[in-house]
C-alpha cells in the first residue's frame, strides 16, 4: 500500500530499529510512522474503548492513532524520527487507560 517515490537508495543513510523485536529497516530522515507502514504494518494501537486496531490517521500529530512506546514513554510515532538502534512497542490496553489528549506522557 505505502511506497517510496522517487529514491536513490545509494544517496540515503540507511539505519535500523525494533518494533516489538522485530527489526525495521528505515531511512534517515523518516518518522517511526513512516518507517512503519514502508515496512508494512498496519497495527500500531489496539483502541481500549472501541476495541479495535488502528493505524495512523492524520500524519502530522494531531491524532493519536499512531500512539507507540519508545524508550518508555508513549509517544505519536508520526512525530518522532527514527534513530539506529531504537527500540519501539506498542502500547497496550492497559497503558492506555485513563489517558486523556494532551496528557500523554
Amino acid at each position: 500500500m505505502f511506497e517510496r517515490i522517487n529514491i536513490n537508495e545509494n544517496q540515503v543513510d540507511k539505519l535500523s530499529f525494533t518494533f516489538d523485536g522485530k527489526v525495521v529497516s528505515a531511512y534517515h530522515g523518516d518518522t517511526v510512522a513512516a518507517a512503519l507502514l514502508g515496512a508494512g504494518y498496519k497495527c500500531f494501537l489496539e483502541n481500549p474503548v472501541l476495541d479495535m486496531n488502528r493505524n495512523p490517521y492524520c500524519m502530522m500529530g494531531s491524532c493519536y492513532d499512531c500512539l507507540v512506546s519508545i524508550g518508555g514513554r508513549n509517544v505519536q510515532s508520526c512525530m518522532v524520527e527514527c534513530e539506529q538502534g531504537m527500540v519501539v512497542e506498542r502500547v497496550s490496553h492497559t497503558k492506555l487507560t485513563g489517558i486523556r489528549p494532551h496528557e500523554v506522557s
